[in-house]
């Protein structure tokens, strides 16, 4: 029922309210149920609750971007200085990285105030920049697009399910600055500043190209 609920909910998109009304009309029911002792009924309203939760996991992303505070609303506006936290860095080319940041603010005629969302940043590979960084950056914000070639790759899609829905780029360092290192907490930071160490340590006792070897097989980079 879960998996149906997703496989429907990623075809199929359906309104908040309508979907937080039929999870409220089949709580109320499914009590009906357990109070009167009818175990069917409440076997098949479990099954349809699943069936809700897998509908609402999937399009969870899509209900986030309506709200008025979403990132996606200043996408095509010009240049933006935003404020955000590195989600994670991977490096898509020898010249670049490719930063997933979770937007805190935006700044505008000397004040700021509150986005929500994530967005895909691009950006020279020589920064040395990671997971957790507080970051302040000047760019362009687009809507992530795909290349609409038939049968190819769905980009955008696989990328909205993540909650991306745009991205930026910055040239150079001049167009962004690092604020403070470790603006995150949790297990994840200490994972990833472990990563950090030990490609460090890689890249100063290895010769190339064994040590982008270790590095893939080691931290997966």
């Amino acid at each position: 029922a879960l998996m149906a609920g997703i496989l429907t909910g990623d075809f199929i998109a359906l309104p908040l309210l309508t979907v937080l009304t039929g999870t409220l009309v089949v709580l109320l029911v499914l009590l009906l149920c357990v109070r009167n002792q009818w175990n069917r009924a409440a076997f098949f309203l479990i099954l349809l609750l699943l069936f809700i939760a897998g509908l609402f996991n999937i399009q969870r992303q899509l209900y986030l971007v309506h709200q008025n505070h979403h990132i996606i609303h200043q996408a095509d506006q010009g240049q933006v200085t935003l404020e955000g936290v590195i989600l994670s860095a991977d490096q898509t080319s020898t010249e670049n990285n490719a930063l997933t940041v979770r937007c805190l603010r935006i700044i505008q005629d000397n004040s700021d105030r509150p986005v929500t969302g994530k967005l895909r940043l691009v950006v020279p590979a020589n920064l040395l920049l990671q997971y957790g960084d507080l970051i302040r950056f000047h760019s362009k914000i687009k809507r992530i697009q795909s290349f609409h070639n038939p049968g190819s790759f769905n980009y955008e899609r696989t990328l909205n399910r993540q909650g991306i829905y745009v991205s930026g780029f910055v040239a150079n360092a001049a167009g962004i600055v690092l604020i403070r290192h470790n603006s995150a907490s949790g297990i994840k930071l200490k994972l990833e500043s472990f990563r950090l160490q030990l490609k460090q340590l890689i890249y100063t006792n290895a010769p190339s190209p064994q040590r982008e070897i270790l590095e893939a097989m080691t931290i997966g980079n």
